[in-house]
């Protein structure tokens, strides 16, 4: 079993770390959460890169699928500002990963082009006011001869202010609650389509939004797969449901890994009582505790992308990798911010931006508690 990375990953990794350090220095980066504007220039300057493209496949203009050099990318990104690493899931999980993964022909020939040379932002609009884990929808798209007219509010969906995409679950014959539902393909600036920021405690610059579709009219082609996907939403959403929870598996372990370096950094600085704080026993066991498990969170999401990019079952080994990751990243931050003792506390140091990005982990995508029980229900497996 070899734990090294090939040389084309390893080369990946490498460039992101050297543009990393010299695009999002501390300064740069407590500047733009001053004042809480989405990084475009930042974003603009990373797409030039070709990193959007890592989950297309070469006939359309991407990189040819690695879901792990998507993940170190993440990773990379999310150790020095957890926002452009947020940014950057859009186009290349949300949208490049999706619609090469489901999307019909005349999609993928539409979106993913854009997405690999101009990192077409991408929003994933499943989530409502009354069900952050997506198990019910209320918002309906009724037919109307080869049309459909999208109504209903949607919540909690990251940075649809700056997407040009958004891909919107429905309830497509306005029965039931529970009943079939549809992925649709939605232009972010189409008529009907009204989006407020949320205010919130971290990921400033990277909004979370809440979205009114208001009689908004797209057609059947714009049904994710096409046409014969109507009504299939729920299996669609399996698949994407991998795709989203891996992306945020590996920025977790990137913010644990920035914290980490961020709190040992200032421990081998600080004296007391004649030497610094890393040498006292309660410092350096904090700091070993965290190093194995940030380690240990990343062996698991390389293992789950590695599963992934095979084909493989890897539900449950996604959905771990990210709790593990999400506890680790809060975990590190936690720690970083006792280290660095009053100081932490302030503004002043960037240890609190690791603890309020961090805590967005609990809820991106899918709460903790809900991916825990899907773990349980795969191992338990009650057939009743």
């Amino acid at each position: 079993m070899d734990f090294d990375l090939n040389l084309e990953n390893t080369m990946i990794r490498d460039a992101v770390k050297d543009w990393v350090s010299k695009e999002c220095t501390r300064e740069v980066v407590g500047q733009l959460e001053e004042q809480g504007q989405f990084p475009q220039e930042l974003f603009n300057k990373l797409g030039t890169l070709g990193f959007s493209g890592m989950m297309i496949p070469e006939r359309f203009a991407g990189a040819g699928v690695n879901t792990l050099a998507a993940c170190i990318v993440v990773e990379e990104l999310a150790s020095a500002y957890p926002v452009l690493a947020n940014c950057y899931i859009g186009p290349t999980f949300f949208g490049g990963a999706v619609i090469s993964e489901l999307g019909s022909e005349s999609q993928k020939e539409r979106y993913l082009e854009k997405i690999a040379a101009q990192s077409l932002m991408t929003s994933l609009a499943f989530a409502e006011p009354e069900d952050a884990d997506v198990e019910f929808t209320e918002t309906t798209a009724k037919q109307r001869g080869d049309q459909f007219v999208i109504r209903g509010e949607k919540a909690y969906v990251s940075l649809a202010d700056q997407a040009e995409l958004l891909i919107v679950l429905a309830r497509t014959d306005g029965a039931k609650v529970d009943d079939e539902v549809t992925l649709f393909c939605v232009d972010a600036k189409a008529e009907g389509v009204e989006v407020s920021r949320v205010d919130t405690m971290g990921q400033w610059g990277a909004n979370t939004c809440d979205i009114s579709f208001n009689d908004v009219e797209v057609s059947a082609a714009d049904i994710l797969g096409g046409e014969a996907q109507s009504g299939k939403g729920r299996q669609q959403l399996a698949s994407i449901s991998d795709t989203v929870q891996l992306a945020y598996a590996a920025s977790a372990v990137g913010m644990a890994q920035g914290a980490f370096e961020y709190a040992l950094d200032y421990a081998r600085q600080r004296v007391q009582f004649g030497q610094v704080i890393a040498r006292y026993p309660a410092i350096g066991h904090m700091l070993s505790d965290v190093a194995a498990k940030t380690e240990a969170a990343r062996l698991m999401v390389y293992r789950a992308a590695w599963l992934r990019e095979q084909g493989k079952s890897c539900s449950d080994a996604i959905n771990m990798a990210r709790c593990l990751g999400a506890e680790v990243a809060v975990k590190s931050a936690m720690d970083g911010l006792q280290i660095l003792g009053g100081y932490g506390y302030t503004m002043e140091y960037d240890i609190q931006r690791y603890v309020r990005d961090s805590t967005s982990l609990f809820s991106a995508g899918k709460s903790l508690d809900y991916l825990k029980e899907k773990i349980s229900e795969s191992l338990v497996q009650l057939d009743y």
